[in-house]
């Protein structure tokens, strides 16, 4: 096993070229998590894969390195202790049963690429016994593959089929689908570009359960051919948590319908969503963090207001918002710096501001900067997703961007007075810096120094979940060594990943849990909040350690 660093906040425990099963992988990995729920290890997220795993601490906190290795040694030993022959066909059962009508966009396309009839590859599909190796890419996404007991043939026919050429940039939820050797049920409507072979209704994802992925890591599935695919019923695949999510409380359920608004939004701008601290500790799940894409941005505006610093607030694109207040309220706007309007009277941003009834407040576009926050005394009372308000873009998750006409109501604000009404400006040079460390990937490239040569430039495809840069001028792209593909895996936030295009893409607040390509550099934490605010054509020197 070799560790190898994803920043100061990471590791990845690579097994790739030692002798680690499958099993044995996933049993490590469940370990790291009980222990992590036990307080006998510090929080972080655990992303099992093929052959590797990511642990990732919360940004800027550092990871307890050697209480992972604690735990990741006594799991090995209590693996040695109780392994077992591998089960055959006739041992092995079902921890979950599909059913699946045979009806996919792609099945006569998959069976004419092997040479089959597309009842053919059904049948070959539903024979295998499928085991889920891990979760990523979307929540309750599952990759599967098959199990040892599986017949070969059908394994081998499987295996043939690669991804598509190009993904599609939307699959209907239940898609059950099969690319590289892999199997998967598409838990919600999304992009992807694998071989859609039929669908099911069952409820592969309900944030409402108490487990809200149906199926988890180390789980046998086995697929039935149905003529339709209501058997289970519908899939209930709400976009809010249930009532009993810990964070809230029977009060704050009941307020959101009674309480009076505090703000009514006028305009959203380009972009309006409600983001808090986000969902850690779910990646396994393949739930990415989420939460403020510049997190300092929003403690301070919770700070200036005496809210805790993980309060609920409204992230900004690119300005344009304004807001009329129902009631008084005290509210302080950070991030680059903004204009602020009440009743178009400049107030200015990063300071405490106490708005009047009836009143309305513009947030302006900033000159430099993308990501302007608004922190409200109290905190905004929004339905929690899995223990977070944060809207995940990705995902789908948590409350739908704001839109003109919404009501936004406020927790009490019977709190303590700020300590400290007024904070500081930061500056935006014309060339952004970004600092990163090298790894975990880095020798997939043939030379990742490359990247630090000269400038880059955002792209207008930058959102939430990526940064994506393209050159300036005519330094050299990265090029991807002449290896075996690569696996899918956990990525950190902060990530710099490599497609083969050479085009960094830099990973956010909403990148997905696991990706295919190299992640070849991991930013600092410093780094990783300036890289939120980067906008279209902003200049960028990266600078490797």
């Amino acid at each position: 096993m070799r560790e190898l660093r994803a920043g100061g906040d990471a590791i990845v425990l690579d097994f790739h070229g030692v002798a680690f099963s499958e099993s044995e992988t996933t049993s490590v990995a469940h370990e790291l998590r009980s222990a992590v729920l036990r307080g006998r290890l510090a929080p972080c997220d655990v992303v099992s894969s093929a052959q590797a795993i990511l642990i990732e601490a919360r940004p800027g906190s550092g990871l307890d390195e050697l209480g992972v290795r604690r735990v990741v040694r006594r799991a090995r030993r209590a693996f040695a202790a109780s392994h077992r022959e591998p089960e055959t066909a006739t041992d092995v059962g079902a921890d979950a049963v599909i059913p699946t009508v045979y009806d996919g966009a792609d099945l006569a396309e998959a069976a004419e690429l092997v040479g089959v009839s597309p009842n053919h590859l059904a049948q070959a599909h539903a024979r295998i016994i499928w085991r889920a190796q891990f979760l990523g890419f979307a929540p309750g996404f599952a990759y599967l593959v098959p199990h040892p007991a599986s017949p070969l043939r059908d394994v081998k026919l499987l295996a043939q089929i690669a991804r598509r050429p190009q993904s599609r940039p939307s699959v209907p939820a239940g898609s059950v689908a099969v690319a590289a050797g892999y199997g998967a049920i598409y838990p919600r409507e999304g992009p992807g570009g694998w071989y859609l072979l039929g669908h099911t209704d069952a409820p592969l994802w309900e944030p409402s359960r108490r487990e809200p992925a149906m199926l988890a890591a180390g789980m046998l599935v086995r697929f039935v051919a149905v003529d339709s695919a209501a058997t289970h019923g519908p899939s209930a695949m709400q976009n809010h948590v249930d009532s009993g999510d810990p964070k809230m409380t029977d009060a704050d359920h009941r307020a959101i319908s009674v309480t009076p608004a505090s703000l009514s939004v006028l305009s959203p701008g380009l972009l309006a969503t409600i983001q808090d601290f986000g969902r850690p500790g779910l990646a396994d799940m393949g739930v990415a963090r989420s939460g403020a894409a510049d997190l300092p941005a929003l403690a301070l505006a919770n700070r200036l207001v005496g809210n805790p610093e993980d309060a609920a607030g409204i992230e900004i694109t690119l300005g344009g918002w304004s807001a009329r207040t129902q009631r008084a309220v005290v509210l302080a706007v950070t991030g680059p710096a903004v204009d602020v309007f009440v009743d178009d009277v400049p107030v200015g941003s990063h300071a405490t501001i106490e708005v009047p009834a009836e009143a309305v407040v513009r947030v302006g576009t900033p000159s430099r900067g993308a990501r302007n926050y608004v922190a409200i005394r109290g905190g905004i009372l929004a339905p929690q997703e899995l223990g977070s308000a944060s809207t995940d873009l990705l995902s789908h998750l948590g409350p739908r961007p704001l839109r003109a006409g919404d009501e936004i109501r406020l927790r009490s604000d019977e709190l303590d007075w700020p300590t400290t009404q007024l904070a500081p400006v930061g500056s935006s040079p014309r060339v952004v810096e970004l600092v990163a460390e090298v790894g975990p990937r880095d020798a997939r490239l043939i030379d990742v120094d490359v990247l630090s040569e000269g400038h880059w430039q955002v792209t207008p495809a930058s959102n939430r979940v990526g940064v994506r840069l393209d050159r300036v001028g005519d330094a050299p792209l990265p090029e991807h060594r002449d290896l075996p593909g690569m696996l899918s895996e956990g990525v950190p936030l902060g990530g710099i990943q490599i497609p083969p295009s050479g085009q960094p893409v830099i990973f956010l607040a909403d990148h997905p849990v696991t990706g295919g390509y190299p992640v070849v550099a991991v930013l600092t934490t410093e780094s990783l909040w300036l890289a939120a605010q980067l906008v279209a054509g902003d200049e960028v020197r990266l600078i490797l350690r």
